[in-house]
Order: C-alpha cells, then sequence, then structure tokens
C-alpha cells in the first residue's frame, strides 16, 4: 500500500525491494549499508548500531482460501485443524517460532506441514487451491485479504499480538526517499490499526 501510493505521487522516484529472512536483512544488508532501512516484525533487542520505530502491533492468525470449507464455518478450533494439510514457513525463522508459539500455547504440536517454504507467494498458491491452511499477520490480510483469496478463520490464537516496524541504522541520514517511505508507512500503519 504504502509503495502503491509513493509510486502514484512521485512515478519518477525507483524503489528496490529486498525479500530476505530477517537476520539476513540485519545482518547483511542494513549493517553492510545495502539497504536504508527494514520493515518487518520487532523481535528483541535492536542491536547497539540499529534503532526501531514501531507502527503497530500485528496478531497472528488462521488463514484458508476463500473457496475452503473451513472458511466459511462461524466456529473453529485449532485442534480441529491439526490433521489439514498446512503450508507454513521453515519453523526455525522468526515467523516459523511465532507460528509454533501459537500451536504450543493451545496445548498442541506444531503439525507436519504439506508444505514448508518461506515465500509467502507459495502460501497464498497453495491456499488458493482450497484444501491448505496458513498463518498470516492480520496485516497482510486486512491489506491484501480479499484480493488474494485469503480468509481469516474465527480462532483466537493465545498469543500476544507482535510489534511491526521500521528498523535504521542509528545516527544515520536517512535519505530523502527513504523519510518520504517511512511517513507513508506511518499513515498506513493508522488505517491498520483502526
Amino acid at each position: 500500500a504504502a509503495l502503491d501510493e509513493l509510486c502514484l505521487r512521485h512515478p519518477r522516484v525507483r524503489f528496490s525491494v529486498t525479500m530476505a529472512d530477517f537476520d539476513t536483512l540485519l545482518y547483511h544488508e542494513l549493517l553492510e549499508r545495502r539497504v536504508d532501512l527494514i520493515v518487518g516484525r520487532v523481535h528483541g533487542s535492536p542491536e547497539e548500531t540499529t534503532q526501531a520505530k514501531i507502527l503497530f502491533h500485528d496478531q497472528l492468525f488462521v488463514t484458508a482460501g476463500t473457496n475452503n470449507p473451513w472458511s466459511r464455518r462461524k466456529k473453529v478450533r485449532l485442534r480441529d485443524l491439526i490433521n489439514e494439510p498446512w503450508t507454513l514457513p521453515p519453523l526455525n525463522t522468526p515467523i516459523g517460532a511465532l507460528m509454533t508459539e501459537a500451536f504450543r500455547a493451545s496445548g498442541l504440536n506444531v503439525p507436519q506441514a504439506a508444505v514448508t517454504c518461506f515465500s509467502i507467494q507459495m502460501h497464498n498458491s497453495m491456499l488458493a487451491k482450497g484444501r491448505f491452511l496458513s498463518m498470516h499477520s492480520g496485516s497482510m490480510i486486512r491489506l491484501n485479504g480479499d484480493r488474494l483469496g485469503v480468509r481469516a478463520l474465527p480462532i483466537k490464537l493465545p498469543i500476544r499480538p507482535r510489534p511491526v516496524g521500521i528498523i535504521t541504522i542509528k545516527n544515520r541520514t536517512i535519505s530523502p526517499v527513504a523519510q518520504l517511505f517511512i511517513a507513508q508507512m506511518q499513515d498506513v500503519a493508522k488505517s491498520i490499526e483502526r
């Protein structure tokens, strides 16, 4: 949403987006100054050389494609879904650890994923097939759920919402374009928090 708006307002500005796991972004991209900032879940303490600006707190949801029979149910328990086919990220990633926490806090083991991958596009593609389940952030569902045909199931996971923010290097001058992006992200964050 933020990039789309900025591209409309500033059609000559060019953005380069790097997708990677958090540690790669932090240690290999941001600290080596290959990227201006990181947008994502803020977990743990920031490095001494970085700072985080929290945009909003994001809840995790169990998700299904809109044509999945589970997406039409009014009442669903997580335990009802354990033997369904799941598409999940690797459990040794920050988002995988959060999903593990959600299952364990519900008194369940993490189901054996039929598909394990880091690609959100792959998860969404599998959900579109109608058989698979996954977990997504509330912000992804709110901003893209209808367009992607992804729906949150009526399950309240017993974990707290996690902060999402912008991480930058302390005492580093931010480019004017990065400042525009940060301001636009703050506007988008306000719409997510409502």
